[in-house]
C-alpha cells in the first residue's frame, strides 16, 4: 500500500511538472462573465493538488469555505480546487473586499486575471 501511495504521488508530480503546474500559463479562449462563474476551478492548474495541496487526511467538513479563512484553516484555493493549509505565506487575493487563500503564486495571477470567475458572489 505505501508503494502504491509514493507511486501515485510520484506519477501526479511528473504530471504536474508536464503539464505545467501551478504556475500554468496556457493562453484561454476569451468567455463570458456568466460561462467563467459556472465552471469552477480551472483544470489548467490540475496539478496544485499534488503540488500545493495537503497530504494530509481531512474530512471535507474541515474545509473552511472563503471567504472568511485564517490562517490555519484547511481550505479550498478557488483557482485549482486545492485543499491546502493556510500558512501566512500563501497568497491572499481581494475581490469587492473580500479576501480569498489560494495555495500558490501562479493561482494568485490566474484570479487576479478574472476574479468574477473565482470568487464567491455578492449577495
Amino acid at each position: 500500500m505505501i508503494v502504491e501511495t509514493r507511486f501515485v504521488w510520484a506519477l501526479a508530480f511528473a504530471v504536474t511538472l508536464v503539464a505545467g503546474g501551478c504556475e500554468s500559463t496556457s493562453e484561454r479562449p476569451a468567455e463570458s462573465e456568466a460561462t467563467l462563474a459556472s465552471t469552477g476551478p480551472d483544470p489548467d492548474f490540475a496539478g496544485c493538488q499534488a503540488a500545493c495541496g495537503t497530504s494530509e487526511a481531512f474530512d471535507e467538513t474541515d474545509v473552511v469555505a472563503q471567504p472568511g479563512a485564517d490562517v490555519g484553516d484547511l481550505v479550498r484555493c478557488p483557482v485549482s480546487g486545492a485543499v491546502f493549509r493556510v500558512t501566512e505565506e500563501r497568497p491572499l487575493v481581494e475581490h469587492e473586499g473580500r479576501s480569498y487563500y489560494v495555495c500558490c503564486g501562479g493561482c494568485a495571477g490566474r484570479f487576479a486575471e478574472e476574479p468574477a470567475r473565482f470568487a464567491v458572489p455578492s449577495s
